[in-house]
């Protein structure tokens, strides 16, 4: 049922529901987590569609170019060659293409969408298992983790949006839990770097369209 409730000046102030969101729904647990928030100047559907259409391979900067090199780093010195392979482009709507690693796992159009991937993602040669949504939720086998990445969009005070990209990841049994708490020491960093600089790029792309291109 809905509260009402009074501000200071004595004006009625409606209190919502609190509203569940997508990623609770594939993922509750926050073993190892990142969230990441920004306030975009720009009204809730301008910060939604900017982020909907987001590029992750035209997102640049010093530092999150640095953890990109650095987490294709171990394959190198293991094997003397680039290990990651890097696709020209990358957008939500190829997250979600047959033949992607990843599957988008659900969408409230206008306020928030979440993906997911299933594999061995913490050792120098990564392996991946595509898991489809409808399983995804459930899915647990020892030696594999899942990760899951969302993008939520809130109104925040007269014209003005909250926007926020978390990551969550599970390991499907103990020993790869261990080991991938020793890799998310070193990489965890990183991780906000590259959430940071994708949330910088949303918030231009939304704030400033005409400069999208």
């Amino acid at each position: 049922m809905t509260e009402i409730h009074t501000d200071f000046t004595g004006r009625p102030v409606t209190a919502e529901p609190d509203e569940s969101m997508i990623i609770d729904r594939f993922m509750p647990e926050r073993e190892f987590s990142r969230v990441e928030y920004m306030v975009v100047d720009a009204p809730v559907r301008t910060v939604y569609e900017a982020a909907r259409g987001i590029d992750f391979m035209r997102i640049h900067s010093p530092l999150s170019d640095a953890a990109m090199w650095a987490r294709g780093l171990p394959g190198r010195l293991r094997t003397g060659k680039e290990t990651v392979v890097v696709p020209e482009h990358m957008t939500l709507d190829d997250l979600a293409a047959d033949d992607s690693d990843w599957v988008m796992l659900g969408e409230a159009p206008g306020r928030e969408v979440t993906f997911g991937a299933v594999g061995r993602f913490w050792t120098p040669n990564i392996q991946w298992r595509r898991v489809e949504a409808a399983d995804f939720a459930t899915f647990t086998e020892a030696g594999l983790g899942k990760v899951v990445a969302d993008f939520s969009v809130r109104p925040y005070g007269l014209g003005r949006t909250l926007l926020t990209y978390e990551t969550r990841t599970v390991l499907g049994d103990p020993a790869s839990h261990r080991r991938f708490r020793l890799y998310w020491t070193a990489v965890g960093p990183f991780v906000g770097v590259v959430l940071r600089a994708t949330l910088t790029s949303i918030k231009r792309s939304a704030e400033h369209p005409a400069g999208k291109a």
